[in-house]
């Protein structure tokens, strides 16, 4: 839903991302076809991801991104997993006003109200006949549990490929694409991959794939150094493959030349895949002007919901350093949850339990760019601010959960670091392969994380080193944590569903409880001007010091007026890297 090139968080205009620049690229590239044939194709979380998308939701009117797919021309839409994230009610009123195709191939609609969307879609496009399939993640089920389950279930991405694909060539069709709302994942094929791209593309019969879903890039040097990768083609096993980041920041364009044979078929003799960056132009892509003002009324009204005023906070709240020192943003959304959980189970049999409150960033850099970051002075609060500290429409809940699993939770937690050893001289803090959502600090504990140690958990949430553990001095009111003790956690439906694959989860018991969405609760929290104990509760976690150790991080270069609060651990301050990220060197 980043149909504008507008940062709604910060209320400022956003020239590295939005559809409505996009259209410039996507104008360009079908005047280069010259009269061959072009079709436009996206592969979903199209509806959520903004305030724009949030509103839209619950809007019984026009939806504006239909509204953009319909002035843009697009082809064909697939599904991805925040599609989701809003409940079918919501998804077919979007889907309704579809102008082209919608599908989502391994999404089997159980007791589900029909939605308008295909299995599978035939197009035809001067001569030939392009059959096109899209999958979603099969953890879709998991993460909207509450919403999905008995209504649909979602299949094995690479086995509905493999069945799929003989139908559409049966059928006739020259050209296979494939949406694949999945990431480019491992190269083994097991069942219920959450990233699969690299199994599809093996997969005979198809002739291009679409990815996505993890924000990388693709053809992009991330991936340059696979086997299977040519960097020069864009493709990946002999398949020409993109994956265009996110929020329109790029356009994924793929060539194929076609020559008929002897037999009346087509085939294709060469093939190109490149993506087209808004960043990568000498200077900044205008926005379509008629697809701005298509959108107007829609984005206006999101900025004036936006803008509402809501309280106040003493202190500047931002992300910068969220993965390596304290947060207050991380706190206010901790106490907030808390709160919320002490009145939702005050006279229950639960409440003489001490309550704890798990939060992670939800803006961090990472795969989302140098831009990606909440940044909060000082002063009065506007909703936009309160929505800036939690940007997904997650639903609270509430777990017990004993000592020992709230330690391996933590655990988990710590995959997000690189070992550290003074021998090895300053290296990467931060492990990329771990998003920076996933990194859960819990208020109301304390604890040290010993990076000396190598991970105990994989990002996959797999054990990879039994003996291994970062997590020390875990300590609830001064006395350190036993493996029986038993906690309430206020956490979202997101952790507790199984998204960032904390396995200790698995043993948390879930207290039913109806606590709404975490951005309302923070609206509610601050708007009420209350303040619950975690408020005054010292931070969380630091880093067990490792004498002459030092780590590289990367953060916005926005970050500079807050350096000096890491004044008695920074060591270095670089300039902005190639991707725009300034780049630090911590003592640990």
């Amino acid at each position: 839903m980043h149909l504008r090139g507008w940062d709604y968080y910060a209320d400022r205009d956003a020239p590295w991302l939005g559809l409505t620049r996009t259209a410039q690229l996507i104008a360009e590239a079908r005047d280069e076809a010259a009269g061959d044939p072009v079709l436009l194709l996206d592969n979903g979380d199209a509806q959520q991801g903004t305030p724009l998308g949030d509103r839209a939701a619950s809007s019984r009117g026009a939806h504006p991104f239909m509204t953009a797919v319909r002035h843009l021309g697009y082809d064909a839409l697939g599904l991805g997993n925040h599609d989701f994230n809003f409940g079918i009610d919501a998804l077919a009123r979007c889907l309704d006003q579809a102008p082209c195709p919608v599908i989502c191939s391994n999404a089997i609609s159980q007791t589900a109200p029909p939605l308008r969307v295909r299995s599978q879609a035939i197009l035809h496009c001067s001569d030939l006949k392009i059959g096109l399939l899209a999958m979603v993640p099969p953890q879709t089920l998991d993460w909207d549990r509450h919403l999905l389950e008995g209504q649909f279930r979602f299949d094995d991405i690479a086995t509905t490929a493999r069945r799929m694909v003989p139908d559409l060539r049966e059928a006739g069709c020259n050209l296979i694409v494939v949406l694949a709302h999945t990431g480019l994942g491992p190269t083994e094929d097991a069942a219920g991959q959450e990233n699969a791209a690299r199994v599809l593309a093996r997969i005979p019969g198809i002739d291009a794939i679409i990815a996505g879903h993890t924000h990388q890039e693709f053809p992009g040097p991330d991936f340059a150094d696979l086997d299977e990768c040519d960097p020069d083609q864009g493709t990946l096993s002999g398949t020409p493959l993109v994956m265009p980041g996110v929020g329109g920041s790029c356009l994924g364009v793929i060539d194929l030349w076609l020559t008929a044979t002897e037999d009346g078929c087509w085939q294709v003799t060469r093939q190109q895949a490149a993506l087209r960056r808004l960043l990568d132009r000498p200077s900044r892509v205008p926005e379509d002007p008629t697809l701005v003002a298509a959108l107007d009324a829609d984005h206006e009204a999101t900025r004036t919901h936006m803008n509402r005023h809501i309280g106040w906070t003493d202190h500047p709240l931002h992300s910068y350093f969220a993965q390596f020192a304290p947060d207050e943003g991380l706190r206010l959304v901790a106490t907030a949850q808390a709160h919320a959980v002490r009145a939702a189970l005050s006279g229950s049999e639960f409440a003489a339990l001490p309550v704890l409150s798990a939060v992670a960033p939800s803006k961090s850099g990472g795969r989302n760019g140098p831009w990606h970051y909440t940044d909060i002075p000082a002063g009065p609060l506007s909703f936009r601010n309160i929505a800036d500290l939690h940007v997904f429409p997650n639903d609270l809940r509430a777990v017990i959960l004993n000592g020992d699993k709230l330690a391996d939770w933590l655990e988990m937690s710590a995959s997000l670091f690189h070992q550290l050893r003074v021998a090895d001289g300053p290296k990467p803090l931060i492990n990329p392969r771990m998003p920076g959502h996933n990194f859960d600090v819990i208020h109301g504990v304390t604890y040290a994380i010993d990076l000396r140690h190598p991970p105990r958990f994989g990002p996959d949430g797999n054990l990879l080193n039994p003996c291994a553990q970062r997590i020390q001095a875990l300590m609830h009111n001064g006395s350190p944590i036993q493996p029986d003790d038993r906690f309430i956690v206020a956490v979202n439906n997101y952790r507790i569903n199984g998204g960032g694959n904390v396995r200790a989860l698995n043993a948390a018991t879930q207290i039913t409880c109806d606590l709404g969405r975490v951005v309302d609760i923070l609206s509610d929290y601050v708007a009420s001007g209350a303040k619950d104990p975690l408020a005054e509760a010292p931070f969380p976690w630091r880093f067990l010091p490792i004498p002459d150790a030092e780590g590289l991080v990367a953060t916005g270069p926005n970050a500079t007026p807050y350096l000096p609060t890491l004044a008695d651990r920074l060591v270095r301050v670089d300039g902005p890297d190639a991707a725009g990220f300034l780049e630090l060197t911590l003592r640990l």
